[in-house]
């Protein structure tokens, strides 16, 4: 077997639908030839190509996602670009929205450049919470983005995230309130603007994990 054929997956084939079971019978041939061979340097290869695939393939989806919302007046389609993708790809609206903003971290300027290759080589679990951040208007200055690079590991990220939202948002982002009656306000400098309600009296519990998700996700401030 040669380094070629270790290959799992070439981005120049033909698309082909891959099962689990393809996969699996994949790495077990490698497995069984480095041991016919006695060179385990051949699976550990097939391993490290693995973590590879799995370390790019969040960014990469989150770029092709990108791109695509940024050319959807392109394709011509009525429906929205999000319903589209959850019908398609299977990804739920949030999500693709997620992975969306990753990706606007690299393409919008929001990373100094001495630093941005550092950070892209960041797991995408880890930049989806900068980029929440920074697309709910937090301004992240020089040194904050070099502790970044610097964290170890995904706790560490969010923590420094915290930290980032416990300063004032630039003057372009805005700040979500939810009131005791459920009603949720966004606020941007010094003007106020309705956004909709939750029903927080509702005691279906069905319902207040619905809400929970909701605030926990949009980092929403109770009153």
């Amino acid at each position: 077997m040669t380094n070629d054929e270790l290959i799992l997956f070439s981005g120049l084939d033909q698309p082909v639908e891959i099962t689990d079971d393809w996969v699996y019978q994949r790495i077990e041939d490698i497995i069984n030839c480095s041991v016919a061979k006695r060179d385990a340097y051949i699976a550990l290869d097939a391993c490290k190509q693995l973590v590879s695939i799995g370390s790019l393939s969040g960014k990469t989806l989150a770029k092709g996602l990108y791109l695509i919302k940024k050319n959807w007046d392109q394709y011509d389609l009525d429906d929205e670009f999000e319903d589209i993708a959850f019908i398609h790809i299977g990804l739920h609206k949030h999500t693709v929205d997620r992975y969306v903003k990753v990706w606007a971290l690299f393409e919008d300027g929001n990373i100094p450049d001495e630093l941005k290759e550092e950070i892209q080589q960041r797991h995408i679990k880890e930049l989806i919470p900068i980029a929440n951040a920074v697309a709910q208007g937090y301004e992240i200055d020089v040194e904050q983005w070099q502790q970044l690079v610097n964290a170890t590991d995904f706790y560490t990220i969010s923590k420094l995230v915290r930290d980032i939202k416990h300063q004032v948002p630039r003057k372009s982002g805005i700040t979500l309130q939810l009131s005791r009656a459920g009603e949720i306000w966004a606020y941007n400098l010094d003007n106020r603007y309705f956004v909709g309600s939750l029903e927080v009296n509702n005691e279906e519990p069905t319902v207040q994990k619905a809400i929970e998700r909701i605030k926990n996700n949009s980092n929403i401030l109770e009153a």
